[in-house]
């Protein structure tokens, strides 16, 4: 019986240790399932506190400022530029090979601000342009460099463009017939129709209005005058004729001076048409302001200037004063009268009405195509035939700029057929079109010359002796001084400061081959965009991508890129359809993420190389002020030849496309991976620098947020080898090779207090989420485990106490002590014999419910 109390006792045991397994079992199962739960709630609020940090989506998201410029919270983006000098220029020329030394790093910060940004569909896409500002660094530049004032030789880049117009220097040279045929008109438009406007003010008109008004109001002439010079008058016929006209007030000039004003003949009066007089009045007023210039200045003296200069109006104005005895400000009245009121008022209507032309430009056309102006005006005294008589002292221009009839005398050009020729939809004034003109010659192809220009043979041979004399009267000795290096500085070789070099250079061969209202292209390295009205004329078309709203995944990708949706078609770049690329995206920023993502490797457009880049993951465990990134560095895909977009060189990427046309490559520095045959053209060894050749990117994998960039890459010139490049200035130049101009590094990391913000805000996130993650997961697997330790403890027991059958009847008929001894009595009174087998057979007897 006790035996039998002790086992009851023991199967109670077991059954709450099988009770407390089963429930340490579940506990651990829900521990674990909670930690699921709990794990994507943090993970929302990881999503949400990324969405917050890199999702600008208005101007009024909290990251607004950080994305519109790259110096928020003092961030600094810092441009190294080493350029390559040339240091046996001279020999060079003779043939040699280049020696070229690098000189720097000159250290600039980049100020960048997106204007007109637009947010579109409600913030799912934006728009914007970039300003960027160039300010150099000297605290972080050797004090021993100064960009100002460090010359560098080197090869120009512009030049090139200039071939690639042109084809040869021969072509060249008959080409810039158009730019040179230009500046001669421009003089005609401005100097010459401001001179001849004077002219026939002070021969004629002047004199017939004046005796019109006398006879008209019966004054005498002291009465004319002293209206002219102190009276305003209402009648239409004074318009334009009285002094005070410009001021509303008395000019006070005395009857007799007035009188002197009006004598023919007397020096510098308003009607002696000496041309003397007539540009006395001109420079006094500082011109008519009818003719505005359409070239900007040039640095040759020699060459026409139209514009007056601040001495030759005060000369002009001591004339009047000591001819006169007038006061500075009665001078003032005068020449404000003279320029401003009757020139536009009074003359220029009866000279357009004379020469039955549209506009006051017109008068510069029809001079170049007839002589007609300078015809009327032989009477001047000392005056000769034609322009030239009117202006000896310049040496630009001479003969041919009289025009067309200078030829022949009886032949001329309509001022129609002039304006079509000149400046029409195929104008010669730009010598791309003057090609287009050279190849309709060879072979000749009349009917196309006169459906572009309406020439006919006789006019066509007319020009052609014109543009025989303009070349050799004007092209080559221009462009033996503008490619010249001492006077030019725009030939094949330059030598520039530096800070010129990167920023301002405009070049002089370039601007001469420029149309008239279009801008000067730059030669320069970058552009520094002095102005928000600068930048937003250089940028051009704006900017548009995905801000990643309504799908995060698809931030900073391209959909235009400067209004276009694809880049490079029909270019020197593989072209880029931007529409539904695969995660074409803006250099800063990437998917997020990647920690979770199947596919790491990149794809980015990038604004320097003007293509596509793919970028690789080198390294998971690199960290940038304590939080961990993914390096990534770019694919060498990217420096891969590609004959089929005219980049047939192994180790460059052609952009000439986006350099105006220069043939200017990209390659790594130190032409690092270029062909060998590139390095061995020069006298010192290019030796790679891996901490300097190699581009690496460090992003955040949560954010996709680039954090740390070191950025490279060379500037290199590809000097053609073709038939005719073989500058007249530098004969025995090697060709076929490429020129390294500079190497330009850009830095940018982010700031400590930014990677504080970051741990303390998204990476508490990331913390909790791995601690109360990892704390329930490994408590309920604790439990679970405890609870099985616990079964099979149970397990054990059961088996010795007579398996897991005899444990189920003693839990299925719940016996407990009575019970037991109960059944002992029962079974002796029936006579059931025990077993005395110590085996754990199951009893025989009589088994109550």
């Amino acid at each position: 019986c006790n035996r039998d109390n002790k086992e009851a006792k023991m199967r109670i045991a077991t059954a709450v240790l099988i009770v407390i397994a089963i429930l340490t079992i579940v506990l651990g199962v829900i521990f674990i399932c909670i930690s699921g739960t709990v794990i994507s709630k943090v993970d929302e609020q990881i999503t949400a506190g990324v969405r917050q940090n890199i999702l600008v989506d208005s101007n009024t998201s909290m990251m607004y400022d950080a994305w519109s410029t790259n110096y928020w919270h003092g961030r600094q983006f810092l441009y190294r530029f080493y350029m390559w000098n040339v240091t046996n220029l001279k020999d060079v020329q003779n043939g040699a090979l280049p020696n070229v030394t690098m000189i720097g790093p000159y250290t600039y910060q980049e100020y960048l601000t997106k204007i007109n940004v637009e947010f579109l569909h409600n913030g799912d896409q934006v728009s914007f342009r970039e300003w960027r500002v160039f300010h150099f660094r000297p605290d972080l530049t050797d004090p021993k460099l100064n960009p100002k004032t460090d010359q560098i030789h080197n090869v120009n880049p512009a030049y090139s463009a200039v071939m690639a117009k042109a084809d040869s220097e021969v072509k060249l040279l008959g080409g810039f017939g158009g730019p040179v045929l230009r500046l001669i008109v421009n003089f005609l438009q401005t100097t010459f129709t401001d001179d001849f406007l004077s002219f026939s003010a002070q021969s004629s008109i002047l004199i017939s209005q004046r005796d019109l008004i006398t006879s008209t109001f019966n004054l005498t002439n002291e009465q004319f005058v002293d209206l002219w010079a102190n009276s305003t008058q209402t009648s239409p016929l004074w318009n334009g004729m009285t002094v005070s006209d410009s001021s509303s007030s008395p000019s006070n000039i005395p009857l007799n001076t007035a009188l002197l004003l009006w004598t023919p003949f007397y020096p510098n009066s308003l009607v002696n048409a000496s041309f003397a007089s007539i540009q006395t009045w001109v420079r006094a007023g500082l011109g008519s302001g009818l003719t505005p210039p359409v070239l900007s200045p040039t640095q040759f003296s020699n060459l026409p200037t139209n514009w007056v200069t601040p001495a030759q109006q005060a000369s002009a104005r001591s004339e009047l004063r000591t001819s006169f005895n007038l006061t500075d400000t009665q001078i003032d009245m005068l020449s404000t009268w003279y320029c401003k009121k009757l020139i536009p008022l009074l003359v220029v209507p009866k000279v357009m009405a004379a020469w039955n032309v549209s506009s006051v430009s017109d008068l510069g056309f029809l001079q170049w195509g007839t002589g007609w102006l300078s015809d009327a005006m032989v009477n001047i005294p000392g005056h000769q035939y034609g322009v030239l008589g009117l202006y000896p002292e310049k040496e630009y221009p001479t003969a041919p700029e009289i025009g067309v009839f200078y030829t022949d005398k009886d032949f001329y050009f309509p001022l129609a057929t002039s304006k079509m020729f000149l400046n029409g939809s195929a104008g010669v004034f730009e010598m791309t079109n003057i090609k287009i003109l050279v190849a309709l010659l060879t072979p000749f192809n009349g009917t196309a010359i006169s459906e572009i220009w309406g020439l006919d043979y006789i006019e066509l041979g007319m020009l052609a002796g014109y543009f025989g004399g303009l070349v050799i009267e004007y092209s080559r000795p221009l462009l033996n001084k503008i490619t010249s290096i001492e006077e030019g500085n725009g030939g094949l070789f330059v030598h520039r400061a530096v800070e010129d070099m990167l920023f301002n250079v405009t070049d002089i061969l370039s601007n001469w081959g420029v149309v008239p209202g279009q801008a000067v292209p730059s030669a320069s390295f970058l552009h520094n965009d002095s102005s928000k009205e600068e930048a937003e004329q250089h940028y051009g078309g704006k900017d548009l991508y995905w801000t990643g709203k309504n799908n995060l995944s698809r931030i900073a990708e391209y959909i235009h890129f400067r209004g276009q949706d694809t880049i490079g078609k029909g270019v020197y770049q593989t072209p880029i359809y931007f529409p539904n690329h695969n995660a074409v995206n803006e250099l800063g920023q990437f998917k997020p993420f990647l920690n979770t993502a199947a596919n790491k490797n990149l794809t980015t457009f990038n604004t320097h190389y003007m293509k596509l880049m793919h970028i690789t993951p080198v390294d998971y465990s690199d960290s940038v002020a304590g939080i961990t990134t993914y390096k990534y560095e770019v694919e060498n895909s990217t420096w891969e030849a590609n004959p089929a977009n005219n980049n047939p060189f192994t180790g460059f990427v052609n952009v000439s496309s986006f350099h105006n046309m220069s043939a200017v490559f990209l390659s790594q520095p130190h032409m690092f991976g270029a062909d060998s045959h590139f390095l061995s053209q020069f006298q010192t060894e290019m030796k790679p620098d891996p901490l300097l050749d190699l581009t690496t990117i460090q992003i955040e994998p949560y954010t996709g947020s680039v954090l740390k960039v070191h950025k490279c890459a060379q500037l290199n010139v590809w000097m053609d080898n073709r038939t005719g490049w073989n500058d007249w200035f530098n004969r025995d130049v090697k060709m076929g090779g490429m020129f390294p101009l500079g190497i330009i590094c850009q830095d940018a990391e982010l700031t400590k207090s930014d990677a504080a913000n970051i741990i303390d805000n998204l990476y508490m996130g990331v913390q909790v989420k791995s601690l109360v993650g990892w704390l329930l997961i490994s408590l309920g697997a604790g439990m679970i485990c405890a609870g099985l330790v616990l079964m099979a403890f149970a397990a054990v027991r059961i088996r010795s106490e007579g398996g897991w059958r005899k444990f189920g009847k003693w839990l299925k008929e719940g016996y407990g002590l009575e019970d037991d001894e109960k059944d002992m009595e029962n079974r002796g009174i029936n006579g059931v014999e025990t077993s005395t087998d110590s085996s754990n057979e199951v009893r025989r007897g009589n088994y109550g419910v």
